[in-house]
């Protein structure tokens, strides 16, 4: 009875110790099968750096927001499922919306996509070369990609929220932000309708510059950004559906225009900008 309780505890310990090398090694060593998926954008690429920081990046970003978009969309135009009518936030307004302003819209968001974002995107590969960043072909470990990302999403609160503000006064309101807030009751293809101006300093810039300052390998980069894309559109949607994040707070920002410009809350809170929504439906 005696030998056997130090045995039990040897083995408590040998399968304690390998569960946490087991847990470590899923923090710091990307799986094989993603290793592989990022193997194959580089052939895609032509092992070309810049082929995969310009065009690949622009490629996927743009996939990203297009197809979310069209699922979104389906929605918007038709208003169906008529289940989902009963998250919508805004009541009043009227729905399902226009083909014509989805359209007058989309020609607009892809003026600012091709226009504006190809040439951004090319300044995007040289600042990158200038500060240097993480181009191994092997990706980085699961532990770094989270912590970069966060510190990512912090950095947006911080300059959106200023850069927003600034967008709201009188001058660049009128002739810059307004074309956004057009939409007074926003759908999720409007989070990427403004003024190209708008688009390169509020849209893209408050996105890349956390990958920039800690010079990110280009997946954690695009993971962000794909969080970023889906999230803001989320935001603009119209629908609280239960376990995805609250749109009724920007949404008081398109109906108010003077409350709630960040993203997370934090720096509204701090400024006293900040406004919950009411209970029920905005209306």
């Amino acid at each position: 009875m005696d030998d056997g309780l130090p045995r039990l505890y040897r083995l408590f310990d040998l399968h304690t110790m390998d569960l946490r090398k087991n847990h470590q090694q899923v923090l710091e060593t990307p799986s094989s099968f993603w290793q592989t998926q990022w193997d194959t954008v580089w052939e895609w690429s032509g092992s070309n750096e810049f082929n995969l920081v310009r065009w690949g990046t622009f490629i996927y970003t743009t996939a990203i927001f297009w197809i979310a978009a069209l699922g979104f969309l389906m929605i918007d135009l038709t208003g169906k499922p008529k289940v989902l009518q009963k998250y919508r936030i805004q009541k009043t307004s009227k729905y399902q919306v226009k083909f014509m302003d989805v359209l007058k819209a989309a020609k607009q968001i892809l003026f600012n996509q091709l226009l504006c974002g190809i040439p951004s995107g090319i300044l995007y590969y040289h600042v990158l070369i200038w500060r240097g960043y993480d181009s191994s072909r092997n990706l980085p470990t699961f532990s770094r990609i989270t912590l970069e990302i966060a510190f990512s999403i912090l950095l947006q609160e911080i300059v959106y929220y200023y850069i927003h503000r600034f967008l709201h006064t009188p001058f660049l309101f009128k002739y810059v932000h307004y074309l956004h807030h057009k939409w007074n009751s926003p759908i999720a293809i409007i989070a990427e309708l403004c003024h190209p101006l708008e688009n390169f300093f509020a849209n893209l810039f408050p996105i890349v510059l956390g990958p920039i300052l800690l010079g990110s390998h280009l997946a954690t980069s695009w993971i962000w950004y794909a969080i970023a894309i889906i999230s803001t559109m989320i935001s603009h949607s119209g629908f609280h559906i239960p376990q995805i994040p609250n749109p009724e707070i920007h949404d008081i920002h398109h109906s108010k225009h003077n409350r709630n410009y960040g993203v997370l809350g934090i720096m509204d809170r701090i400024h006293g900008t900040f406004e919950v929504p009411r209970v029920g439906k905005i209306q």
